[in-house]
Formats: C-alpha cells, sequence, structure tokens
C-alpha cells in the first residue's frame, strides 16, 4: 500500500496576520524547493483560494503588512475622529467644553454618519466602544474655572484693551507712578457642579486654564475689589458676597484680621455682604471714601507727593 501526505484543509479557517505569514515562511518556501508545486498548486492542496493567497503574496512583496481583513470596522473612522476633536477644540475655545452627555451625544453622531455612508443600518453604540473612541481621541475630563458671560464679553473685545492704553497715555503723563491707581473688579465663581468639569484634548499646549462660561449655574461668587498702583501699591483686600435673602439698598460690612494679600502684622481686609455681586449705590459710597479716598491720602503721606493731580482707572 502506497502512502501519501494528506494536507490539511484550510478552506474555512479564518487567518489572521501572524497565520499569514508562518503560511508564506514557513510552509511555501519548502513547497516551492521541491519542484512539485508552483505557489498556486500549493493553495489548492491546502484547499486555499488561490486569488486571496496570491494577495497575500502581494501585500508581502508590496512590502505591506498582512494585517487581519475580518472583523467589524471601526465605529467611527478617521475622518470622524478629527472632525470629534475638531469639535471638542472649538467648544474650549469659545469657553463652552462639552459635558458628558455633549461627547457622548457627538460621537453617536459621528458614528451614524458613518454608518450611513457605508450603507449599514446605525446601531447605536454601546459604552464600552464610546470610551474606546474617546481614547482615540486622545481626550480627557478636566476641571474647568467658570467666568460670567458678562467678562467673556469684556475680555473678548480687543477695543477695550486699545482705549485704556490710550487713556493712560493720555491722562497719566505727568502724573507720578505712585498716584495712578487701578480699580478693578475680578470675580471668582465656586460651582460645585458638573458643569465645572469638561472634555478637552488632552495634549494641548494652553496659555490659559481650561475656562467655562455661564450664569445661570452660579453657586456662589465672590467680588475682588481690587486697588493696584503703577508703583506696585495695592489697597486693603475687599471681597464682596452676594446674599439673595438681603434687600437691594442693605450691605454689611465686616473687618477681618489678617484677611490681606501680604503678610505683615496688623494688616486687615474686608467681607462686604449685598444682594447682588454687583454691589448697590451704598456700597460704593463705602467703597470710595473708606478704600479709594484713603488709600490715595496714604499714598500721597508715604511719597510726600503734595500735588494736587492723580489718576484712577475704573474698570467694572
Amino acid at each position: 500500500m502506497r502512502h501519501r501526505l494528506v494536507y490539511p484543509d484550510l478552506s474555512c479557517h479564518g487567518f489572521n496576520g501572524k497565520q499569514k505569514d508562518y503560511f508564506l515562511d514557513f510552509i511555501v518556501p519548502p513547497l516551492l524547493d521541491s519542484g512539485k508545486y508552483d505557489f498556486t498548486g500549493i493553495c489548492n492542496i491546502y484547499n486555499i483560494n488561490v486569488n486571496t493567497g496570491k494577495s497575500w503574496k502581494k501585500r508581502r512583496e508590496d512590502g505591506k503588512k498582512l494585517q487581519d481583513s475580518g472583523g467589524r470596522p471601526w465605529a467611527v473612522d478617521n475622518n470622524r475622529v478629527k472632525e470629534i476633536i475638531e469639535v471638542i477644540d472649538e467648544a474650549e475655545k469659545q469657553l463652552k467644553p462639552l459635558n458628558d452627555n455633549d461627547i457622548i451625544d457627538l460621537i453617536h453622531d459621528k458614528a451614524k454618519t458613518c454608518s450611513e455612508e457605508r450603507n449599514r443600518i446605525y446601531s447605536e453604540v454601546k459604552r464600552p466602544t464610546v470610551e474606546k473612541i474617546k481614547k482615540r481621541c486622545k481626550v480627557k475630563k478636566r476641571k474647568a474655572q467658570t467666568i460670567s458671560n458678562a467678562r467673556y464679553i469684556a475680555c473678548s473685545d480687543p477695543a477695550m484693551s486699545y482705549c485704556m492704553y490710550l487713556m493712560l497715555k493720555a491722562f497719566t503723563a505727568e502724573v507720578p507712578s505712585q498716584l495712578i491707581w487701578n480699580w478693578d473688579f475680578t470675580q471668582f465663581i465656586f460651582d460645585p457642579s458638573e458643569t465645572q468639569l469638561g472634555w478637552v484634548v488632552a495634549d494641548r499646549a494652553r496659555s490659559r486654564p481650561i475656562t467655562t462660561r455661564g450664569d445661570e449655574s452660579l453657586a456662589i461668587a465672590i467680588k475682588y475689589m481690587h486697588m493696584g498702583s503703577a508703583d506696585g501699591g495695592i489697597g486693603p483686600m475687599t471681597l464682596m458676597i452676594s446674599v439673595p435673602g438681603m434687600k437691594e439698598d442693605e450691605f454689611v460690612v465686616k473687618e477681618v484680621p489678617g484677611l490681606s494679600q501680604v503678610n505683615i502684622a496688623r494688616s486687615f481686609g474686608y467681607l462686604v455682604f449685598c444682594s447682588s455681586r454687583c454691589g448697590n449705590s451704598r456700597v460704593f459710597k463705602w467703597f470710595l471714601e473708606t478704600i479709594v479716598i484713603k488709600t490715595i491720602t496714604d499714598a500721597r503721606d508715604a511719597y510726600r507727593l503734595y500735588v494736587s493731580l492723580f489718576y484712577i482707572l475704573i474698570y467694572i
């Protein structure tokens, strides 16, 4: 009885990339060297589709990797990933970083677009797939500082900076630096809600902290009533806190030892409570009489600048 080799039937075997490499590197060469088979014959004895085998060989000859050809494609392709990143970057630029629901809706929308382009019936992507897409986009959830819409609008207009520069040049040419003062109200917003958490692209270089804006969900706002001079002088730290239950024309002031920008013995500052973080007429009257006038008078005495001229830039 004559014996012959029996080759396995691989027609139903799904080859991965490593198995294709093994077939071309270790199965095909010895059989070709035997002179009994050509490449087509080798495919036939293993019952591998000849065109499939030749496509592997051609990819190898072209210097391409034999990647897995099976499996479902990504829910979103590379172009959609770029679009997702662009939307996230633009949202951060507009100081409206995407929250959890926003980014999930964005990914679903791009996945649906991909399905339509592939002529497939759209099936909503599952949570694990959403997380994988986030990793592909290299996005992270970060805590953002909150500013008001009014502050955003004011800081977005370069004309304001130009005007301030011209005013200073025009009005302070003959004024000593010790008597050039800036009165500026800066607001700090504390919001414990999720609105302060936003999704951003992690590897971006940023010149300022991640910021969001809006007045709708403010939990507590503290306004810093700051006074500073061109010479580096400062007025007493004054913080205004809104208390919605107070009357519109009512305010309460508390002197607080140690509440100061400087670490000097017997330094103090003020806490001002009123119905709105914008203050009222009585608050500003108190601030002018107690803080502004006294601060400028003290500066004149300290530097012996007994001149009638001084300049204060009020920026609220």
